[in-house]
């Protein structure tokens, strides 16, 4: 009887377990759920220009929060300085590939005409 008792109170133990695993593994699915809402949100606005009501302004941040801000704003401005780059270095390449384009249609065009010339100047034998 007594064994019985023990594996009863092992079963309830480790059901109560399992029921919190499950009942915390709920929490955090549901807590990522309206971490990933709230970005979802934030995006929109960032596109649509609107500012969210729970943004907090940067007098209402701890210095930490200024800080995170700051690296965040730096590295916007890198992000933004490596796409200006990529953009100039794009356009460099376009124009540099119409130059040669033109050259090359510059050559065929003379090549052409010599030819031209060459076939009509009579033959002398």
């Amino acid at each position: 009887m007594a064994r019985k008792k023990a594996l009863d109170e092992k079963k309830a133990a480790r059901e109560k377990l399992i029921a919190d695993k499950k009942a915390a593994a709920e929490q955090k699915k549901a807590d990522q759920e309206a971490k990933r809402q709230a970005l979802l949100d934030a995006k929109a606005a960032k596109k649509n220009g609107t500012v969210p009501a729970s943004d907090k302004t940067t007098e209402d941040k701890t210095p930490s929060e200024n800080k995170k801000t700051a690296d965040t704003t730096s590295a916007e401005n890198t992000k933004e300085a490596k796409a200006a780059a990529r953009a100039k270095l794009l356009e460099d390449r376009k124009k540099a590939a119409e130059e040669k384009r033109k050259k090359v249609l510059e050559d065929r065009e003379a090549a052409k005409k010599a030819k031209e010339e060459k076939s009509s100047t009579p033959k002398t034998e």
